[in-house]
């Protein structure tokens, strides 16, 4: 698994690096993302490209096919011919990830994951992101999760990062220190 990782950084830094000197980072990246979103769409397309039973110039010739209908640009369809023919397609959310990461870290984005036990109303969530503006000093991309098994409360989620307060966790450290 950390090979497939360290892959996935390498080859999502090489193209970070490309889309950044065409002036393309988040093109690129919607344009990965719909060929992403393809083939968790249509699973047997995925198979197809890693099917020793095709020549590699069958599945170049379905890939750029696909990619040619689905509109990219010519570098986008390069890179993922490239990542193809390496026999790299069948990591290509790890390598989208990781190249997201990076537009993040250029654009001074950070990626911010809230689940509250009874939803955030727009007021709350535009004051919360304002919030972790605030505190994190960099343009704030937030998606809110309801989740009723927190009895109350949020959790918000910040890179590697967890900052709980849940009525549950609340609970639960009540319950280990009345035990204690």
């Amino acid at each position: 698994m950390m090979i497939a990782q360290n892959i996935a950084r390498r080859y999502g830094r090489a193209f970070f690096e490309i889309a950044r000197e065409d002036d393309g980072l988040e093109n690129y990246y919607s344009q990965m993302k719909a060929f992403s979103e393809l083939l968790a769409r249509y699973g047997n397309l995925k198979a197809l490209l890693k099917n020793p039973v095709f020549s590699p110039t069958e599945r170049r010739e379905v890939l750029e096919d696909v990619l040619s209908q689905l509109g990219v640009t010519v570098m986008v369809a390069s890179f993922l011919l490239f990542l193809a023919d390496q026999k790299r397609i069948e990591w290509v959310d790890q390598i989208i990830d990781s190249y997201r990461s990076l537009v993040d870290e250029a654009e001074g984005i950070v990626r911010v994951s809230v689940r509250a036990a009874q939803g955030l109303s727009p007021e709350m969530a535009s004051g919360l992101k304002d919030c972790l503006r605030g505190w994190t000093g960099r343009k704030v991309e937030m998606s809110v999760e309801n989740d009723p098994s927190l009895l109350g409360g949020v959790v918000i989620r910040i890179g590697d990062t967890i900052y709980d307060g849940s009525l549950k966790k609340q609970l639960s450290l009540l319950e280990n220190n009345l035990m204690a």
